[in-house]
């Protein structure tokens, strides 16, 4: 079979590692697969998977948004009538714009859409997009239930399903010495540094816990905010360490924390439970909470604002050792090799 993944870029973030998961995992299975980015991207030449690039960047300004989808169309249905592929993958709202327009032209295609963005924080374009067009795909594609929920609420007509997001085979390796211990009373949050992640929350859990030491991992727009309200409100048990990947900076720590208020899945719980780590995530949170309530391995604080009891669920966590059973099981359900499977038999 042959497979054609559409995602805006292969720079760091969720969609460039899931395009990146499931490219490999189908080829692992014999299938052949090409991945197909909006714009240069750094692995274009780095990868082992074939990654090519549309060479069109993202508009500056909004109005160019047509302009861009029509340049983009362009060579996108070049590459795709000489790939010939059995199966499209579309990520985001804006690759699924323009695999429905080239399925008018190229119509013997099985086409799965997906959304991962919060609903609150999709675009304009996005949203109409779904509202108007997810209809049309054979598969609609969302990791939680919630998401699912709320992508029907949009439009009631999609074919949806659940499936999953799996984790990087780079994020299931440990970097650390066997002989060397996890830090004690040590907690961890890795992640984008952006508005909606919340992380400022954590400042003030440290405040209310002294005795505690707190990792922040990730970069983004709020680092520099960040950075400047640790200094000027002197809390000296938090460190920021930069961006580190799952396998350097989990098995050093006792517990991941994860303060956001939105989340569709959160795949960061997913590698801090193979690495044995417990999760201390808002109840809010729709991702969180349907990993958390459904295979457990952590706890949800309910009173986001109290941090007392996010305080008293990490104290409570560090205590709770995952068992090799638990851990057998999400390595087994949220591998790549096994989602994939999910992905093409539809």
């Amino acid at each position: 079979m042959k497979l054609a993944i559409f995602v805006p870029s292969l720079n760091t973030g969720g969609l460039a590692s899931l395009a990146l998961e499931l490219g490999t995992a189908a080829k692992l299975r014999g299938n052949e697969v090409e991945i197909y980015v909006h714009y240069s991207s750094e692995y274009l030449h780095n990868s082992e998977l074939d990654v090519r690039s549309l060479e069109v960047p993202p508009p500056r300004f909004s109005f160019l948004k047509p302009i861009i989808a029509l340049l983009r169309l362009i060579p996108a249905h070049r590459k795709l009538s000489r790939f010939k592929p059995d199966f499209v993958i579309c990520l985001d709202p804006s690759s699924a714009f323009l695999c429905f327009a080239m399925r008018a032209l190229i119509s013997n295609f099985h086409l799965s859409v997906a959304c991962y963005t919060p609903i609150n924080l999709l675009r304009k374009s996005d949203t109409a997009i779904i509202r108007w067009l997810y209809q049309l795909a054979d598969q609609v594609v969302a990791p939680s239930q919630t998401t699912g929920k709320n992508l029907l609420q949009m439009n009631s007509r999609i074919k949806l399903r659940i499936i999953p997001n799996p984790y990087s085979s780079s994020s299931a390796t440990c970097s650390l010495n066997p002989k060397q211990p996890r830090e004690e009373l040590s907690c961890l949050y890795l992640g984008r540094l952006s508005k909606e992640k919340g992380v400022e929350q954590i400042l003030n859990i440290a405040e209310d816990a002294k005795d505690l030491r707190f990792q922040i991992a990730g970069g983004g727009a709020e680092e520099p905010y960040l950075r400047k309200e640790i200094f000027h409100r002197e809390i000296e048990n938090i460190e920021m360490i930069g961006w580190q990947s799952p396998s350097d900076c989990l098995p050093k720590t006792q517990v991941l924390i994860l303060p956001s208020l939105v989340e569709t899945f959160g795949i960061v719980i997913i590698e801090s439970w193979i690495h044995g780590i417990p999760v201390v995530a808002s109840m809010d949170a729709d991702g969180p909470r349907e990993l958390i309530s459904t295979f457990g391995g952590g706890a949800l604080v309910e009173n986001y604002d109290d941090c007392d009891e996010w305080v008293a669920n990490i104290r409570l966590q560090m205590t709770n050792l995952l068992s090799d059973k638990f851990l057998t099981e999400i390595v087994t359900r949220f591998s790549g090799y096994e989602l994939i499977q999910e992905w093409i038999d539809s």
